[in-house]
């Protein structure tokens, strides 16, 4: 993966440049900046790893970036919604600089466009990652009385444009899953999404009045001509889906998320 290794030297030149026009920085809020600034440096650093450095190695280190990161957006009391904006302005530079690289370097296109799938669906389950791990750690402050600002439709993940993820997590105090359809709705309608994959890898069981909700609010996303993907079923969520009747056999399904963004990336 030689011809890859100018991608890396170019990211690295221009990430502070990039860091700088993406954080909007706040005076008053000098450790969110710095903080900030770390967490997006570090991850343009991965994402130009990712197209040299082997599979295995780069998704354990997206995984320690986004468990380590969430801990810390936790603590300086930053919302999701704002690091997630400020991150998927950081993506979308990314890219910009590497296909730059790619017509200056004159590397070769299919090569180029084969390793970038892959890099691509890393990003992509990294943030992901740092979603989930976000909403973890929200759960477990709302047990322990201290308030965070979240709320489900900051959950909604864009990925392309057109295309948005929805992880759903369990709520620790009532044990069910939050589905504020009107909020969700609005969400997906403000972004202009048309695709959007519900990911369930969070959930290990799953009751009635869960499925019913969410068959509620896939026909209503339907209607409103939202193609649903659903991901990350576990096999006591789907026992308990056949059993209620509900196998969403209208709805493609997915195993795992990086599968499904894969899908929405060819």
């Amino acid at each position: 993966m030689g011809d890859f290794t100018v991608i890396e030297k170019e990211v690295e030149r221009v990430k502070n440049k990039i860091i700088k026009k993406v954080v909007v920085s706040r005076t008053e809020a000098q450790k969110e900046n710095l903080f900030l600034k770390n967490m997006f440096a570090a991850f343009l650093s991965l994402s130009s790893e990712s197209f040299r450095a082997s599979n295995e190695l780069i998704e354990k280190r997206f995984t320690d970036w986004a468990v380590d990161n969430a801990h810390r957006a936790i603590e300086c009391g930053l919302t999701l919604e704002r690091i997630l904006e400020q991150l998927d302005k950081c993506n979308e530079a990314f890219w910009e600089a590497t296909s730059d690289v790619v017509i200056e370097q004159n590397i070769s296109r299919d090569k180029y466009i084969k390793r970038a799938l892959y890099v691509g669906s890393m990003l992509n389950n990294g943030i992901h990652s740092f979603t989930l791990a976000y909403s973890n750690l929200y759960q477990k402050k709302q047990l322990n009385g201290k308030k965070i600002t979240l709320k489900m439709s900051d959950l909604i993940l864009p990925i392309t444009e057109k295309a948005g993820v929805l992880p759903l997590v369990l709520d620790l105090n009532t044990q069910q899953i939050c589905i504020p359809l009107k909020e969700i709705m609005e969400k997906v309608l403000h972004e202009r999404l048309q695709m959007l994959i519900i990911d369930l890898s969070g959930i290990q069981k799953i009751n009635a009045g869960t499925v019913n909700e969410l068959n509620k609010m896939i026909a209503s996303l339907s209607i409103l001509g939202v193609n649903i993907m659903l991901t990350g079923i576990q096999p006591a969520t789907a026992q308990s889906m056949l059993k209620l009747e509900k196998n969403f056999s209208d709805v493609t399904v997915h195993s795992t998320l990086k599968q499904a963004v894969q899908h929405i990336l060819v």
